[in-house]
């Protein structure tokens, strides 16, 4: 099946604001992501927030503009680390609770995107599930997909990421025969924001022991974690009990393979696999920045551009557990006598030591703008400014909520 990879790593679930007030106008949407030192566009690699039930935040890297989501859209003001949200609507005693409100997205908001100054997000309603846009600036919204649940079938839609002027959406549907008996088909759909067409990528039966992670692209290209089992004894062929097949599912040895997928040509092209046995398989999907990823081998860290389809091996360190990239960065954790922190420029050069006292993150990141980093501590969701948390000043957390 595939695997929906919704989540980021350190999920920041609830945040709640004091003090809410009415925007007086819309703020440009749009700025240059740009970033000259690695030659690339991170305007052009966007991954979805999950937005559900009670908000969440979304911003990114290098746009001073954080915003918050939950069924309408807030710009959110941090000044002398208070956090103040704004609904971006300019109509007087608007209520921001329905479609008239052009920062009013849709209640049953599952994630969203803000892409090329446009808002793409999922839609579950009362069995009916949808993928839908909205101009904040221009009020046009539009359905690119919509699906109805009915008494021989159920829908799921996910949202991925964007890139390239497309979207790329997980889908599920699962049938139902007149015994009751379920039947899945899983796929990636690849929806042009232009012109709404919709494709599907790749498919593969629900009851396959097989999984597909989505950790960003670049143009046409996207990058995808495959894993797999290569034998598996179908659940219809097995004799012993649900509980027991559910045993031998998780004994069964799994692959893993990064895989590039041109949208275009619909080749695939595997950079790692099974052969590679020192790859440190990604456990998060912020492992790419514009058109790099980064992969560790062993102790060689490599810098992967998917335009090209070439390596550069940019450092080298010994025990890397896990990796991640931020703030145009690649950071590492180590685990000697306790966890250590790195990090170093995306071409390899500055390379150094983080402040870490604790035998995990101290703080945890999962996002960021431009000048703040989101994340965990153990006093809970909180913000920090970027050079405070590299000066390891991590007193200096403030509160995400209250």
């Amino acid at each position: 099946m595939f695997r929906y990879k919704l989540l980021p790593f350190f999920l920041i679930c609830c945040f709640i604001f004091s003090g809410c007030s009415e925007a007086s106008s819309l703020p440009d949407q749009t700025s240059d992501h740009s970033d000259q030192a690695v030659g690339t566009d991170v305007n052009e690699n966007r991954f979805a927030t999950h937005a559900a039930v009670r908000g969440d935040f979304v911003a990114y890297y290098s746009s001073d503009d954080i915003y918050f989501v939950d069924s309408k859209v807030s710009i959110v003001n941090t000044d002398n680390n208070n956090l103040r949200k704004a609904v971006l609507c300019a109509q007087t005693g608007c209520t921001h609770s329905d479609e008239t409100c052009n920062a009013f997205l849709s209640s049953g908001l599952q994630e969203c995107i803000l892409y090329r100054g446009v808002w793409y997000f999922t839609v579950y309603d009362r069995g009916s599930v949808s993928f839908r846009s909205l101009d904040q600036k221009t009020g046009e919204r539009k359905t690119y997909l919509e699906y109805k649940a009915s008494q021989e079938s159920s829908h799921t839609l996910s949202l991925a990421g964007c890139t390239g002027g497309n979207a790329y959406v997980y889908y599920m549907e699962n049938t139902f025969d007149s015994n009751y008996r379920q039947f899945g088909k899983d796929s990636i759909l690849k929806i042009d924001l232009n012109t709404g067409k919709e494709e599907e990528i790749l498919s593969c039966s629900a009851d396959a022991y097989e999984s597909w992670n989505y950790l960003g692209g670049y143009e046409n290209r996207i990058l995808l974690m495959h894993s797999y089992s290569a034998e598996v004894i179908p659940f219809d062929e097995w004799e012993g009990t649900q509980e027991d097949y559910q045993n031998y599912l998780s004994s069964l040895e799994i692959c893993i393979e990064l895989v590039i997928f041109d949208t275009e040509s619909l080749s695939q092209t595997v950079i790692a696999g099974n052969d590679d046995s020192d790859m440190i398989a990604p456990s998060e999907p912020s492992i790419s920045f514009g058109q790099y990823f980064v992969l560790p081998f062993g102790d060689a860290v490599r810098r992967y551009d998917i335009t090209t389809g070439e390596y550069t091996e940019i450092l080298e360190h010994s025990g890397i557990i896990n990796y991640f990239i931020y703030d145009a960065k690649v950071f590492w954790l180590v685990r000697n006598d306790h966890l250590e922190l790195w990090c170093a420029d995306l071409d390899g050069s500055n390379e150094r030591q983080l402040e870490n006292p604790d035998n995990y993150m101290t703080f945890g990141i999962d996002r960021e703008s431009k000048d703040l980093f989101f994340g965990y501590t153990d006093h809970g969701e909180c913000l920090i400014k970027k050079q405070d948390f590299y000066d390891g000043r991590y007193d200096r957390a403030f509160p995400a909520g209250n």
